[in-house]
């Protein structure tokens, strides 16, 4: 009897001995493979051209009879309108905005509390928004015809006007799918090189989408690139 309750106890303590090492062996396991991990970069780039163009300026009439000014100004609005028409722009995308006056060189009579002597000046915000980026280069190439008719452009910071081109966004998805793809690829290699395989993803950081060649009004295709940080586990 003693002898069968010996034996019992020692196939028990053999069982939680090997279940045991099971546990020790699977954590080690784990472990191993959620303490290593390697970082890659990928990265992907694509040239896109614009899809849209905005352009503002501003144009000044002057005199010293304030009504003559604002008449001036609104027969001005007209000749732009029909100008920018005229170069295969739409209506809808042709707006005037702000307009500011300024008074200068005012004369103030203190005997009956009025002012008089002064000129002014009306300065009136043009914006266009278009997709017709044709329409808009060839309305550019044809301004002198507007100076010559007397429009005076207003100048702020050194520049006669605002040129911006407008490009669609939806390639950034694109550019991060292409990205990992490329991570991953050198990921591999890592692993290999380590006679290691690869894990799952352990980490994903997305770098901001960036310009590596700058557009202006005369070259208004741009190279955009995009960055990303991916860990892997390794086992």
């Amino acid at each position: 009897m003693q002898k069968n309750v010996a034996i019992s106890v020692a196939v028990i303590i053999g069982v939680f001995f090997v279940v045991g090492l099971s546990i020790l062996g699977l954590s080690l396991k784990n472990s191993y493979k959620y303490d290593n991990y390697i970082r890659v970069t990928g990265s992907a780039s694509k040239i896109i051209e614009p899809s849209g163009l905005f352009w503002s300026f501003e144009f000044v009439n002057s005199g010293y009879d304030l009504n003559e000014v604002l008449e001036q100004n609104e027969e001005d609005k007209e000749v732009l309108k029909e100008f920018f028409i005229s170069a295969g722009i739409n209506e809808n995308d042709i707006s005037f905005e702000e307009l500011r006056i300024e008074a200068s060189n005012e004369y103030y009579d203190d005997y009956d509390d009025s002012v008089s002597g002064g000129d002014f000046s009306s300065i009136q915000s043009v914006f266009i928004q278009t997709s017709n980026i044709k329409a808009i280069k060839a309305a550019r190439n044809k301004m002198s015809e507007l100076f010559k008719e007397g429009f005076t452009l207003k100048y702020d910071y050194g520049d006669v006007s605002y040129f911006r081109y407008i490009y669609d966004t939806s390639y950034q998805q694109d550019l991060i799918d292409e990205a990992l793809v490329n991570a991953k690829a050198a990921a591999q290699k890592v692993a290999e090189r380590s006679n290691s395989a690869l894990g799952d993803i352990y980490s994903i950081s997305v770098n901001d989408v960036y310009d590596t060649q700058y557009a202006d009004a005369y070259i208004p295709n741009k190279q955009i690139s995009i960055m990303v940080d991916v860990s892997y586990y390794i086992k």
